[in-house]
């Protein structure tokens, strides 16, 4: 479903990240009853989600 999700977005002219690919299955099992992430290696995969985001981010605002 992913993938198609995908194809559909970037059909329409959206842009997609596509690695790091976050996909989080059993988020009630991943975070605490507060919000916070239990598993270290999620938070690490949302990091590495975030700082690619922040790059794209900055290579599409210089090309305006």
């Amino acid at each position: 479903m992913h993938m198609h999700l995908s194809y559909s977005l970037e059909a329409e002219g959206a842009w997609v990240l596509h690695q790091p690919k976050v996909l989080l299955p059993n988020v009630t099992e991943i975070l605490a009853a507060d919000g916070s992430i239990i598993d270290p290696s999620v938070r690490e995969l949302l990091d590495q989600a975030m700082v690619r985001l922040l790059q794209m981010a900055k290579i599409l605002g210089q090309q305006r």
